[in-house]
């Protein structure tokens, strides 16, 4: 019994002591592609820089969830993989396509986003004032301008791309303020989706719109992404350990009830068989 309570503090301990390495490497990382975009470094190590965050997310979420292979956990996962693959194809394919790319990339990572919300169970639900504003403000903030603002500037490669990733996009925020989990886990999520739909708009306004060429653009817009992915994710594994513990708490009080009521049985069919005795 002791060696067991020793072997868990001490697993939990290194548990800690990893994250906040992982930790620690993520904000590093953020940092060097950040300055890579003024100082520019050497090739390799910029595109190996942007490729290692989403794997570096995926192994804070894997050590935040004990390495569970869940249906969500194995989507997550999946998102980190394409994330790595998106983040490196801009730098081999530097042109059109390679943005066409990135936004495909994009727009799986997004949809598997939208189905991890819907499996919490998020829908639109109590149409009142404040869920009205939830529904309406991303809907016609995208509307306004990737309709009027964005089309009429894009390349014709990336026109019907850019309207399915839009309206995507307002799904995945709208989805993202009606998940019902408990507040830290709502607000991660719900910050982490409007970083990306302001990193989109700004991104997009300043490169097709206003045609700025200035590498220093590109950092707000590359830590509003990783910020926002980080925190979507951390918030998903955060809720997924709030469902585990609940279900673990049900059920150690189900065997608790029927061991309770299997007792109880057999101490009516102990006195049962007494009386029939005598």
């Amino acid at each position: 019994m002791f060696q067991l309570i020793l072997y868990t503090f001490v697993e939990n301990a290194l548990q800690q002591i990893m994250l906040k390495f992982l930790y620690i490497i993520s904000l590093l990382l953020v940092i060097f592609n950040s300055i890579s975009f003024l100082y520019e470094p050497s090739e390799i190590y910029k595109i190996l820089g942007h490729m290692l965050f989403m794997p570096m997310t995926g192994l804070v979420y894997g050590f935040l969830r004990d390495w569970q292979f869940g249906k969500i956990d194995q989507r997550i996962f999946l998102v980190c993989l394409i994330g790595c693959i998106g983040d490196g194809i801009i730098f081999f394919v530097l042109n059109e396509k390679g943005e066409f790319l990135q936004l495909v990339s994009a727009f799986f990572v997004h949809f598997i986003f939208i189905n991890i919300f819907r499996n919490e169970g998020a829908y639109v639900f109590n149409i009142d004032k404040i869920n009205i504003l939830k529904v309406l403000a991303p809907a016609l903030i995208v509307f306004f301008f990737f309709g009027f603002v964005l089309l009429p500037v894009l390349p014709n490669v990336l026109y019907f791309m850019v309207i399915l990733y839009a309206i995507e996009v307002a799904i995945l925020v709208v989805i993202g303020y009606f998940r019902p989990v408990s507040e830290n886990e709502y607000w991660l999520v719900a910050v982490g989706v409007t970083l990306l739909l302001l990193k989109d708009i700004l991104y997009s306004y300043f490169f097709f719109v206003f045609k700025s060429n200035q590498h220093l653009l590109y950092i707000p817009f590359y830590i509003f992404n990783a910020s926002a992915y980080f925190l979507i994710i951390y918030g998903i594994a955060i809720n997924q350990n709030t469902n585990r513990e609940v279900q673990e708490k049900i059920s150690i009080k189900l065997i608790i009830n029927i061991i309770h009521s299997l007792f109880k049985k057999k101490i009516k069919s102990n006195i049962s068989d007494s009386i029939f005795l005598k």
